[in-house]
């Protein structure tokens, strides 16, 4: 083997630190000390093909970026496992990912940088593994679109008002608020008996900051039934309504939501509606209550509202100013 290349084998795949190893390690700097393996690359390690010693070179170069960084297999005399500093990199590309898509508490930083990867694995552990729960909505995502799709075809040979109503909650599950707008438009036009048809409508127009649309849709669904969709029929309506200028109206509506519904969305439209009225105490402990609320939900519940967490926590950040 190389002689220049020994203490990087003996370091970083763990062969032992003998003093030459150690001298090499002085010799090639710290650049080269950890082999630096990025996520696109792990199936060449994990084959055991090894990429040749003449990029070790490039890399001291600044001629590779993304690049494994070992030496030949005919090189090495034992066979190799995966060396410590692979599975930090592994875990620190994860943790990085997973912290920047669902936002847990930021206490988590500080346990990864000062316990490395002994706070990586619990942060794992702690997070990541009980957030797999939460991608069965992802894994969804593709019979929902393939749906979307059969439906889109069978509305052309057969536009009833069922099959527009399925199709536009489905876009709202998948985000698509003027499809699903557009969808209902048409469930309601060939038949106006479907509570259920108004109040999607109503929600979707909500999500597209339509207001004054959103106000008969969601009236005719609390009409209908005052606890439709499990009081957030009537939290929206309040919200729609402090968003048009009804005061009183959305003042009476979310004191009769908030008596019955636990609802973080609701707390916050409330939050948000007394600031406007410049009743910022008042708003401050509704955005608190969101808070609050974490100390008894099961954790599962508590990773679905982070959002609302969120915005709760940026409220309260701005009614300190």
């Amino acid at each position: 083997m190389p002689a220049h290349l020994a203490g990087l084998v003996e370091r970083g795949f763990g062969f032992g630190n003998t003093a030459a190893a150690l001298q090499d390690d002085r010799e090639l700097g710290e650049r080269e000390r950890v082999v630096r393996l990025k996520l696109g690359h792990a199936r060449g390690m994990a084959d055991g093909v090894f990429r040749s010693a003449e990029l070790l070179q490039a890399d001291r170069e600044g001629r590779v970026g993304e690049h494994v960084l070992v030496v030949d297999r005919q090189d090495l005399v034992e066979p190799v496992h995966c060396p410590i500093e692979i599975t930090l990199v592994l875990e620190s590309h994860g943790f990085i990912v997973h912290f920047i898509r669902r936002r847990p508490d930021t206490y988590w930083i500080f346990i990864i940088l000062f316990l490395g990867w002994v706070g990586a694995l619990i942060y794992i552990v702690a997070e990541v593994i009980p957030d797999a729960g939460l991608l069965r909505s992802s894994f969804q995502m593709f019979p929902r679109r393939r749906r979307i799709n059969e439906l889109e075809r069978a509305i052309l040979d057969n536009p009833s008002a069922g099959n527009y109503e399925e199709l536009g909650l489905l876009y709202l599950d998948n985000g698509d608020y003027a499809r699903a707008r557009a969808s209902y438009d048409k469930a309601i036009a060939s038949r106006t008996d479907s509570v259920d048809a108004f109040y999607r409508r109503g929600v979707a127009e909500v999500e597209l900051g339509d207001f004054a649309a959103a106000v008969p849709d969601l009236e005719r669904a609390v009409t209908a039934d005052a606890n439709y969709d499990f009081h957030r029929a009537k939290g929206l309506l309040a919200h729609a309504y402090a968003q048009t200028g009804q005061a009183e109206k959305a003042e009476a509506l979310f004191q009769q939501a908030t008596k019955i519904s636990t609802s973080s969305e609701t707390y916050y439209n409330y939050a948000i509606f007394l600031h406007a009225q410049d009743r910022n105490e008042e708003a401050r402990q509704w955005a608190q209550k969101i808070l609050d609320q974490r100390l008894t939900m099961p954790g599962y519940q508590r990773r679905r509202e982070r959002p609302w967490f969120r915005k709760a926590y940026a409220l309260l950040a701005r009614l300190r100013l």
